[in-house]
């Protein structure tokens, strides 16, 4: 959990909470909140100090006018469940759950400083090809693992992408919020083995939901992998490839309709590039038609990356430009830019 991810992906503010914990408070007889980081939709998160390890850790929990709501309930302890079958270096740890003597559900994660990709891209307003190769490499890593172990994440968004500092990389990614994912008792990493039996429900965030989401239906992997191609678009134009007036335009135009070319919104892409097909192809409506597995993303992105060395479209087309006007001017000609 980082310090901003919380508050910021849900646009409440620290005077939106009700139940909150005097800072101070310790929890277990362990945990002892220093700061309060945010309110989300299930739970308010505090920075707090664990005094048997001396480490600083997150510590959700939940809003106490869910108690009364098993569903919630059983949601809430069913992230920590997930989280522990989890252990990769760019999902987010989980140290420990519980329900203290005040009837408080806790979940306590690893901390880290640093801002999510929705903050990001706020600021940038996109990322340069090299960086989104970077980041998605490391996502689609992440969720492989996951996908192996049996675990469909079914809310991949930008605020749920977290890029905190490691190492001297300021862009290491750590994968949050696995609250709605799908467990899937299994031994192989199969199609067969990791769809969902459970149809009706619709869950997740529309502007990054599969189709089969959209209209309930029995989800896998592959559903993931549609949502990622949704965020690779945001993060190379600025926006969300499909924007509806409401949810269920919304809906539609994910069941029914394609995404503006690349180049509509960013200039430099208008010779093509291959990432756009790669996330037409993550995007395809049929899951049959899209990439199978993380590790296929991953083998695409690489072949992207070989063929532009130096970080984006537009330095490859810089240097392209460059090498033609040294050509042309040995031959004592001049060369338009393209």
């Amino acid at each position: 959990m980082t310090s901003s991810q919380n508050q910021r992906s849900t646009g409440t503010h620290k005077k939106a909470r009700s139940d909150a914990l005097v800072i101070g408070t310790v929890l277990k007889n362990r945990y002892r909140t220093v700061s309060y980081l945010g309110r989300g939709g299930m739970s308010n998160v505090y920075k707090a100090l664990d005094s048997r390890t001396g480490a600083t850790v997150a510590v959700k929990i939940l809003h106490s006018e869910l108690l009364s709501d098993e569903t919630r309930v059983k949601r809430f302890f069913q992230e920590a469940k997930t989280y522990r079958n989890l252990r990769h270096k760019h999902i987010i740890k989980l140290y420990d759950f519980f329900t203290d003597e005040a009837d408080r559900h806790c979940i306590v994660m690893e901390y880290m400083e640093g801002k999510n990709l929705s903050e990001t891209l706020d600021e940038r307003g996109k990322l340069t090809v090299r960086r989104a190769i970077k980041i998605f490499t490391e996502i689609c890593d992440a969720l492989g693992y996951a996908h192996k172990q049996g675990i469909v994440h079914r809310d991949l968004k930008p605020s749920n992408i977290a890029l905190v500092e490691k190492g001297g990389d300021a862009d290491y990614v750590k994968i949050l919020d696995f609250g709605i994912a799908k467990l899937i008792p299994s031994d192989t990493d199969t199609l067969t083995d990791l769809g969902l039996t459970q149809t009706g429900e619709i869950v997740g965030s529309p502007l990054y939901m599969s189709p089969e989401q959209c209209m309930a239906k029995t989800i896998d992997l592959r559903s993931d992998i549609y949502s990622l191609g949704c965020l690779m678009y945001e993060a190379l134009t600025g926006q969300p490839p499909l924007i509806g007036g409401n949810v269920y335009e919304t809906f539609h135009m994910q069941t029914h309709e394609r995404p503006k070319p690349l180049a509509e919104l960013r200039p430099e892409f208008k010779d093509g590039t291959q990432l756009e097909s790669i996330i037409l192809k993550c995007m395809a409506k049929n899951p049959k038609h899209r990439f199978q597995s993380m590790q296929q993303v991953i083998d695409a992105l690489e072949q992207v990356g070989s063929y532009t060395p130096r970080g984006s479209v537009a330095n490859a087309i810089h240097a392209w430009q460059e090498k033609q006007i040294r050509k042309h001017a040995e031959r004592g000609k001049g060369v338009n830019p393209v």
